[in-house]
């Protein structure tokens, strides 16, 4: 994910999934073990989202 790329209902699940490919060619297949891992940041991802979107803007 770029930085001018914005995460959301549409991309977070592909975002979550090639941070971790990306991960795991850096810092090798240890990066995110188990499906609860995984799980827990496909979570942390959707609520990001979630806050974003219940958060009311004024000017």
């Amino acid at each position: 994910m770029n930085k001018a790329d914005k995460l959301n209902l549409a991309n977070y699940k592909e975002t979550v999934d090639n941070l971790i490919a990306d991960g795991r060619v850096s810092r090798g297949k240890a990066y995110v073990q188990t499906e609860e891992q995984y799980k827990l940041l496909q979570e942390y991802a959707a609520s990001l989202v979630q806050a974003e979107s219940d958060y009311v803007y004024y000017s």
